[in-house]
């Protein structure tokens, strides 16, 4: 950038510019891809995490392909115990606390320490 008193010169050359578009179109390239990206991140993550238990298994002399299947599966069994025998419980106790609000509605003003007390009275 030069200066001359009151004029100002900025030059920019065209690889900067080039650079510049480029970096917008590849911006704008993975904004439009994003859901694949997101899905083959995921992938990564889920590879990464179960290489452990198949590098395992094949320790043992199961083959990559049985022994990924076998891990899912496993992991899948896992999860479904899980949500059988959390959510039913939990499903029964949000039901029995929701059938129970109006009655601690009701008692609540019965907790409330300002209850009779000048301030109470003026703040209504």
């Amino acid at each position: 950038m030069e200066s001359d008193g009151h004029n100002t010169h900025l030059s920019i050359s065209t690889g900067t510019l080039l650079r510049a578009v480029l970096v917008l179109l590849l911006v704008w390239f993975l904004f439009v891809i994003r859901d694949l990206v997101l899905v083959v991140l995921a992938a990564v993550v889920i590879a990464s995490a179960i290489e452990p238990a198949t590098a395992l298994l094949n320790r043992y002399r199961v083959r990559r392909l049985p022994a990924v299947l076998l891990v899912y599966l496993v992991s899948i069994g896992i999860l479904a115990g899980l949500f059988y025998f959390l959510v039913p419980p939990l499903l029964t106790d949000a039901s029995d606390f929701l059938a129970s609000v109006p009655a601690y509605l009701e008692r609540l003003p019965a907790w409330n320490p300002l209850e009779g007390s000048t301030l109470f009275k003026q703040s209504r």
